[in-house]
């Protein structure tokens, strides 16, 4: 089935949050789209479950993954096997929400100049905007700093922590008050919980290739437009929410933890390889191990 948008949501025992998603698909004005739930729970419950809430929507398939292949793992081995590339790919959560029935048609009016596309994101409940991600390409010096923040399992969960107190004690915006999320503009990287892909990503030479488990996909694909010279556009009018910690939860497996330690030297690494070697180099470096290998 070819669909000019094609969501790719990849779940992990989130079955509870897609109905909410799937909902806010089936009230677009546009019709022209179809869902892919990749599976990465590696459970029969929860594939059943998936197939419950998905089985009276046609355009609407589950895939379950040979393994937990990991966020954008998971994803790029849906589309490896997927011989037509829609206009737009969107590579998502499970936990998020189009906050506006015209979201579809938006997209669909953006041409693909800017061929990645972050929408406004809004962390729920914290009520924080969670795009731009990154409105400047970070430094090397910036990525020492956080991997060296994140350096082991446990200043990787005592981080997430301080974060959220933070965001607790902040004082809440409502969506769109900040001057960081009130006009579109380019950026250096979207936020990886919904990102909208147009099919000349791909075609000009970007992919889903990423080596951690979890975390740092905003990198990745910052770090292919950097190679490739394609802009990256933060659009508020496009809309949506994030339940967020659905997948990962706060307190975090040690798996999890070891996931995100790895993640910040990859993120350290290709920014610093592609300073010394020129953009070239960047997220296609020659790794030893499978990119798509459990920490």
């Amino acid at each position: 089935m070819t669909a000019a948008v094609h969501v790719v949501a990849v779940n992990y025992f989130g079955a509870t949050a897609l109905d909410g998603y799937l909902r806010s698909l089936l009230a677009q004005d546009c019709t022209n789209w179809r869902m892919t739930v990749v599976d990465n729970s590696d459970d029969t419950h929860e594939l059943t479950k998936l197939h419950e809430v998905t089985r009276d929507h046609p355009r609407v398939s589950v895939r379950a993954a040979p393994g937990n292949l990991g966020y954008f793992g998971g994803a790029r081995w849906l589309l490896d096997q997927t011989p037509e590339t829609a206009i737009w790919t969107v590579v998502s959560n499970v936990d998020v929400r189009l906050a506006d029935p015209t979201f579809l048609t938006r997209l669909l009016t953006l041409d693909g100049r800017t061929p990645v596309v972050a929408p406004s994101v809004v962390g729920v409940p914290a009520g924080r905007e969670q795009n731009p991600h990154l409105t400047t390409r970070p430094t090397v010096r910036q990525m020492r700093r956080l991997r060296t923040k994140l350096a082991h399992p446990l200043t990787a969960q005592a981080s997430l922590l301080a974060d959220r107190v933070r965001t607790r004690v902040r004082p809440r915006r409502s969506p769109g008050t900040s001057d960081r999320a009130s006009h579109a503009r380019l950026i250096y990287a979207p936020h990886g919980s919904f990102i909208a892909l147009h099919q000349r990503y791909f075609t000009a030479g970007g992919s889903l290739r990423h080596r951690p488990f979890l975390f740092g996909e905003e990198i990745t694909v910052a770090e292919h437009c950097h190679r490739l010279g394609l802009p990256v556009l933060f659009e508020p009018a496009l809309r949506v929410t994030h339940v967020e910690h659905q997948a990962t939860g706060l307190l975090r497996s040690w798996r999890v933890l070891r996931a995100q330690v790895e993640a910040a030297r990859y993120c350290h690494d290709i920014i610093a390889a592609a300073d010394r070697t020129g953009a070239a180099k960047g997220p296609d470096m020659d790794w030893t191990r499978d990119e798509t290998t459990a920490p």
